[in-house]
C-alpha cells in the first residue's frame, strides 16, 4: 500500500518505515506534514526525518503506538479542543543514525513521554505527558482567561494586541466589567475580525457599598457604571471591589483558568496576589515587547 502526501524532501528510512505500516494495515498512509524549511535544530521536519501522518480508521493515540512499534524514537499525539484524539500522529527517528535533528520539542526516545498536541483556537500546542500516562483529556468546559488591570487606565497599546489575539484562541475572556482595562481589551476582543468562534466576555460585578461591605438585599446595588458596554454576560455580586477579604477579586481569579495581568493600582495586586495564592497561572504583560512571550506563556498556562 503507498504513502503519499507531503513526502518529498523525508529520508528514506521515515518512509521505509512508514510503507511497512502501510503494509501490516493493508491501508495508505497519508503524510499531512513532511520535510520543512528552517534550521535544524529548531524542527526535526526540517531535516526531513519527521512526518506527521495518519491512516484511515484510526485516531491519534492508536496511530501513535504503530508508529512507536515501527520503531519510531519521537511520537506525538494531537487532541482537538475538548481533548479527543485527532486522526493524525507525529513520529520522527531522532538519535537513530543518520538522523540530524535534536529538534524543539524532542520527545525523548521510545515509549518516553510522548508529547500531547492540544488545539487551542486555531493553533496547536504542546505539553509532555507523565510516563505512563496518556495525555490528559480537555473537559468540556470552556477554558476562561482574566486579564486585570487599572480601572481607570485603558492602556490601548496593550490591550489592542491582547484583545484581539485572544478573540482568535476559543476562549472566555473575563474582567471585573469596570471601565480601564477592563473596557478596553474587551472591547478589542468584542470587535476583532475574523474571531468566528471566540467566546463571551464575562464581567464579575461588584457592589456600590465599597470599604469591604458586604451588601444585604436591603441596601444593594451594583457599582456605578458597571458593567461596562462590551460585557456579554454580567455576575452580579453582593461583594465589594477592592483588596479586601470580601471582596470578589476571589471570584475573578478562581473563575479563570489563566490571569493576564497589566498595570494597575492596589486593587490589581490584590488580585495578582490572590491567583498566586489559589495556584492560578499569572502572566505579566507590561510593555509591548513582552507580547511575544506573554503569547507562548498563556498557550503553555493551559496545558
Amino acid at each position: 500500500m503507498p504513502v503519499t502526501g507531503d513526502i518529498d524532501g523525508l529520508v528514506s528510512r521515515v518512509m521505509e518505515k512508514l510503507e511497512r505500516i502501510s503494509s501490516r494495515l493493508g491501508k495508505d498512509v497519508y503524510v499531512t506534514s513532511g520535510k520543512k524549511t528552517g534550521p535544524i535544530d529548531d524542527s526535526a521536519h526540517n531535516s526531513g526525518i519527521a512526518a506527521d501522518a495518519r491512516v484511515d480508521g484510526l485516531n491519534s493515540i492508536e496511530f501513535t503506538n504503530k508508529l512507536v512499534d515501527e520503531g519510531f524514537t519521537g511520537v506525538g499525539e494531537y487532541y482537538d479542543a475538548d481533548g479527543a484524539p485527532e486522526r493524525f500522529a507525529h513520529g520522527d527517528i531522532r538519535g537513530l543514525p543518520g538522523s540530524e535533528s535534536s529538534g524543539a520539542y524532542t520527545p525523548g526516545g521510545r515509549k518516553s513521554q510522548p508529547l500531547c498536541w492540544f488545539r487551542l483556537g486555531e493553533e496547536y500546542t504542546w505539553g509532555r505527558r507523565r510516563s505512563g500516562e496518556r495525555c490528559p483529556r480537555r473537559d468540556r468546559r470552556q477554558l476562561t482567561l482574566a486579564v486585570v488591570g487599572s480601572s481607570q487606565d485603558e492602556q490601548e497599546h496593550l490591550t489592542e494586541p491582547l484583545g484581539t489575539w485572544l478573540a482568535g484562541r476559543g476562549l472566555n475572556l473575563l474582567t471585573g466589567g469596570g471601565g480601564g482595562v477592563m473596557t478596553s481589551v474587551a472591547k478589542h476582543f468584542v470587535n476583532a475580525r475574523g474571531a468566528s468562534d471566540r467566546g463571551i466576555v464575562l464581567g464579575i460585578i461588584p457592589n456600590s457599598l465599597g470599604k469591604g461591605a458586604v451588601a444585604t438585599p436591603a441596601n444593594y446595588d451594583p457599582k456605578a457604571r458597571y458593567p461596562n458596554e462590551f460585557v456579554e454576560v454580567a455576575v452580579f455580586t453582593h461583594l465589594p471591589s477592592g483588596a479586601y477579604d470580601t471582596s470578589r477579586n476571589h471570584i475573578n481569579v478562581l473563575s479563570a483558568d489563566v490571569v493576564v495581568a497589566l498595570l494597575g493600582g492596589i486593587g490589581t495586586k490584590h488580585e495578582v496576589k490572590l491567583a498566586r495564592d489559589y495556584g492560578k497561572p499569572v502572566v505579566d504583560f507590561h510593555d509591548l515587547e513582552s507580547f511575544a512571550r506573554v503569547k507562548q506563556e498563556v498557550v503553555k498556562a493551559f496545558l
